[in-house]
């Protein structure tokens, strides 16, 4: 037990390194003073970034440790997402106060907190032990980081050629969408044999191909019905996608045969 706390405050050092270098990164974008542009070719996929970025911080706020309990770290990201879009307008940066990004940042800590709650759940204890056993040492960070961020530029600007050269028009959200897909596709991957756990996602795979496949139905329809308050549909798609998987994840884990495995 002691060899394992000390595993798991080394990780919780590292999330917070990372919280604390990714906060001011999204803090420095969101307040850089605004810049004119006239029509690029490149139409940027602001809300989905909003999504994402907000998303990512309230996950590594999480994993810090600070605050353990999810629904009070989902309470204070939310706090902070409504306080960096009100200062963008009370600050002489050009930048109007949106509700559109509010609601993407919002939307963004609201997923990540729906995996904070699954990945709670004690079926899963043997899961989270080897992963966190794995992020208490550095050579994960220096590949996993780079690769995500690699695999999702690399992928999002080959998709968004593809589209361009199909359809003639800029698809950055669905490029983004697309990359960012991929690129948790190959980090689930390199974290199940790194961590030796290909029995386990076996097991897992085998629950929840069907309400996988019945909740990306579900999220196609809530594309085409959505596009509400300034949200573009793919924003809207991948919040549920991202809330409905966790809850496919929670409904796995639970079941006897799956928390037998672990």
């Amino acid at each position: 037990m002691k060899e394992f706390d000390q595993l798991l405050q080394a990780t919780r050092v590292r999330w917070r390194v990372a919280f604390c270098v990714w906060l001011v990164v999204l803090t420095t974008a969101t307040h850089w003073p605004s810049l004119a542009v006239g029509d690029p070719t490149f139409i940027s996929p602001d809300k989905l970034i909003h999504f994402v970025t907000f998303g990512i911080l309230a996950f590594a706020f999480w994993c810090s440790g600070w605050v353990d309990v999810p629904w009070l770290a989902i309470r204070l990201m939310l706090g902070w997402a409504i306080f960096d879009e009100v200062t963008q307008a009370i600050l002489p940066l050009g930048r109007p106060f949106s509700w559109a990004d509010l609601m993407a940042s919002m939307l963004g800590v609201l997923a990540a907190g729906s995996w904070m709650g699954a990945l709670s759940n004690q079926a899963a204890t043997n899961v989270r032990d080897r992963v966190i056993a794995m992020f208490a040492t550095t050579p994960p960070w220096l590949v996993l980081c780079p690769l995500a961020v690699g695999t999702t530029l690399v992928v999002s600007v080959a998709a968004w050629s593809i589209l361009w050269f199909g359809f003639d028009a800029s698809q950055s959200s669905p490029s983004l969408c697309v990359g960012l897909l991929v690129a948790v596709t190959v980090l689930l991957v390199v974290i199940v044999r790194w961590c030796r756990l290909q029995e386990t996602a076996t097991r897992l795979a085998s629950k929840m191909l069907k309400p996988l496949t019945v909740m990306a139905v579900a999220t196609v329809l809530v594309w085409i019905i959505a596009g509400v308050g300034g949200l573009d549909q793919w924003t809207i798609a991948i919040t549920f996608f991202t809330i409905g998987s966790s809850w496919v994840w929670r409904s796995a884990v639970g079941e006897n045969s799956i928390a037998g495995s672990m």
